[in-house]
């Protein structure tokens, strides 16, 4: 991750959130974050339609050419247990297709990693090639062409959605559902536990979240089903919490694909 420190006016803005009124005031200096993104083209050449569930099947397929390229570099990725070191994107079509109660099958894939680590970025670039398969019982995707984008983070105050459920646990390590009660405070309470972990700072904070809209979902996992969701939300944080969030996704199981967001 790049660090780029630039001067602007002082200013002060008025937010309106949760039916309150703060007052933001802007230091005359700020830091943007630069973060990593490899998007991947895929050209679809399964026999039949690719499963809803099947985020864990894409990860495992990948993990597995990883492992064939360099085995240290699969152990990493695989047995990091200090936070996501990468944010696994789902299969966004493109071109035609169709839908159906078994799943989905369209011409071609858009596939998005995201990490606030280049070395992981980079190696990822390198070891995955023009021409490779990701292949399972359940597809055979072609890569067909691959990009590394560099995305800027500057805005402490922002308005997210997600493009991968977001799959989110209480204190109890029940699955819970934005129609449920504490919902905003467990997510909220959640971004912030991962980011101090990250930086190593007690003080990072989510003043303010509020949930726009979403949409329940059921996924599975080894055959266990997980409740999960779509989210669009509000959120006023820290540089670092909101560099997290775009970096690392929220929520859980990350790195299987799932809690990625985009800024609307």
């Amino acid at each position: 991750m790049d660090i780029k420190s630039y001067n602007i006016k002082s200013c002060i803005y008025a937010l309106k959130m949760n039916d309150k009124i703060y007052s933001i005031h802007l230091n005359t200096s700020y830091r943007y974050y630069i973060m990593n993104e490899l998007s991947i083209n895929l050209i679809n050449e399964s026999s039949g339609s690719i499963g809803f569930d099947y985020e864990y099947y894409l990860y495992s397929s990948m993990l597995s050419m990883v492992e064939g390229r360099n085995k240290e570099f699969s152990r990493t990725l695989h047995d990091f247990n200090d936070g996501p070191l990468f944010n696994l994107g789902p299969l966004i079509p493109v071109g035609r297709g169709s839908i159906n109660e078994k799943g989905f099958s369209h011409s071609a894939y858009i596939f998005i990693i995201r990490s606030n680590r280049s070395d992981i970025i980079n190696e990822l670039s390198r070891i995955l090639l023009i021409g490779d398969k990701f292949e399972s019982d359940y597809f055979k995707l072609k890569i067909l062409s691959m990009e590394t984008k560099d995305i800027k983070v500057n805005s402490q105050i922002t308005t997210f959605y997600s493009i991968s459920p977001i799959i989110l646990r209480d204190s109890n390590r029940k699955f819970i559902r934005p129609d449920e009660q504490q919902y905003e405070l467990i997510l909220k309470q959640s971004i912030e536990r991962r980011s101090r972990k990250i930086h190593d700072n007690s003080d990072l904070s989510v003043k303010s979240l509020k949930l726009l809209n979403f949409r329940n979902k059921l996924k599975h996992l080894h055959g266990v089903p997980i409740p999960c969701s779509i989210l669009k939300f509000d959120i006023w944080a820290d540089n670092e919490i909101i560099q997290d969030i775009i970096e690392s996704g929220i929520g859980m199981k990350n790195q299987l694909g799932f809690g990625m967001v985009n800024m609307v």
